[in-house]
């Protein structure tokens, strides 16, 4: 799944964007993760057969990063 690895690799620079408390940069990358966010569950919604884990834990990490923007703002 593409979308697995996108999400994967901005997590990983989400760290040092969160460390470097540039809040123009760190809404920026919620924005963005929100977004992968939204394709994942998109995704997950569309594929047959998943693991219904794996559509929770999706739906979740979705409606946190929903939460942290609307925070943000």
């Amino acid at each position: 799944m593409n979308w697995v690895d996108e999400l994967d690799k901005v997590c990983k620079s989400a760290r040092n964007i969160m460390l470097s408390r540039d809040e123009a940069r760190i809404r920026r990358c919620v924005e963005d993760l929100e977004q992968i966010g939204d394709r994942a569950q998109r995704a997950c919604q569309q594929t047959g057969g998943l693991n219904a884990r794996i559509k929770d834990a999706v739906s979740s990490m979705r409606s946190e990063l929903s939460d942290l923007k609307r925070q943000l703002h």
